[in-house]
């Protein structure tokens, strides 16, 4: 079952941008590969999706390596960093959205998984979707 599309954005700090004569609207692969960048493990390297649907991989220059997003957002915001962040999570105005190219970061889904033959289904959909809703309601007062 389907639960939500997690859309990511690549950003900067409005300094960074100024110190590395970016233009927000129009930054290149290769500029974006030269640049200090701030990751979250699990990822250690950005999808992007260009004009035809293809899957691109992006390795950035790990500049700084966290195990959280929320780490990488405060790394963003020291005007140090480039990172590619939850699209809900780019809040401040300091901040600016980067459009890399021809390429969007990819679209990431999130899924529920279960077996229909162990439990009645109807009851499962009712599960799924209340913990969807909760899940939702629990996620937006994190980033409120």
């Amino acid at each position: 079952m389907h639960l939500w599309d997690i859309l990511y954005s690549d950003c900067a700090h409005h300094a960074y941008i100024e110190k590395h004569g970016l233009n927000p609207n129009k930054v290149t692969a290769h500029q974006k590969l030269g640049l200090p960048c701030v990751i979250a493990y699990p990822v250690k390297q950005w999808l992007f999706v260009d004009k035809s649907s293809n899957e691109v991989m992006l390795s950035p220059l790990l500049s700084l390596v966290v195990n959280d997003l929320g780490l990488a957002y405060h790394g963003v915001l020291t005007g140090q960093y480039i990172a590619m962040l939850l699209h809900s999570m780019i809040k401040s105005d300091d901040l600016l959205k980067l459009t890399v190219d021809t390429l969007a970061p990819r679209t990431r889904v999130m899924y529920a998984y279960y077996f229909g033959k162990k439990h009645i289904q109807s009851q499962i959909k009712q599960l799924v979707g209340y913990i969807k809703k909760d899940l939702i309601k629990a996620f937006n007062h994190l980033m409120a």
